[in-house]
């Protein structure tokens, strides 16, 4: 895309090659509900939003919708998801379109496989290490445009096609639970109250190791009573 290009001619840019946006907030933020339904390749939709909001970043789904499952490299917070890529053996990175971020991080674009798989966050649940997180199935991701500090790298669509997801940077295969699929069990003590905390547990079966988990949690939080109900195998 040209760097002149303002971001409703970028929008429709992607959106006649195929790919299906949306609108975000400057933080990155949904400006629309359902985004996965939502999300449109339509010239009459992509104008209309984009006049009532002209500096809205441009949010594309992934997972089965578009095809696409992308690698979010963090570099921030003091995580470096390039440092753990290196470690997993991949010190120079494939060679698939990509997106540098405006936090020194990269989108990595590559085939969503058969199957698909849902979002991992870092290290947490189905993750594959710090820093590295996964937008498939239900997520999405930020496309570049002018002024949206997001841009694309040596790699693209102009000069290579998308790489499958390397066998070796799948999510791990665990069972799933309501609390591995979301990530949760490694956010509870920054994301969730005392009496969320409760009130969650008991709504949903989980296995033996994580009611430990979660009961160790609780106790930082000072919850008196946690009544977990373990999956019955």
């Amino acid at each position: 895309m040209s760097a002149s290009m303002p971001p409703l001619g970028t929008a429709l840019g992607y959106a006649a090659r195929g790919r299906p946006v949306f609108p975000c907030s400057s933080r990155k933020i949904p400006m629309v509900r359902e985004l996965s339904d939502v999300a449109t390749t339509d010239p009459a939709t992509i104008t209309s939003w984009w006049t009532d909001t002209p500096y809205a970043l441009i949010g594309m789904p992934t997972g089965e919708r578009t095809g696409i499952a992308v690698l979010d490299i963090d570099r921030k917070n003091g995580r470096d998801g390039f440092r753990t890529l290196a470690k997993l053996g991949y010190g120079v990175l494939p060679r698939t379109p990509t997106v540098l971020t405006p936090t020194g991080g990269s989108h990595l674009h590559f085939d969503r496989p058969d199957g698909g798989f849902r979002c991992t966050v870092g290290a947490t649940g189905r993750g594959i290490g710090d820093g590295l997180d996964w937008r498939c199935d239900g997520g999405y991701v930020i496309l570049p445009s002018p002024g949206s500090g997001y841009a694309w790298g040596e790699w693209n669509y102009a000069n290579c096609t998308r790489l499958l997801v390397p066998a070796d940077l799948l999510p791990s295969e665990i069972e799933p639970t309501p609390f591995a699929q979301a990530g949760i069990a490694g956010r509870l003590r920054r994301c969730m109250t005392a009496n969320n905390l409760a009130g969650v547990v008991r709504t949903f079966p989980c296995s033996n190791k994580l009611c430990t988990r979660l009961r160790r949690i609780a106790m930082r939080c000072s919850v008196s009573r946690l009544n977990c109900r373990p999956r019955i195998m």
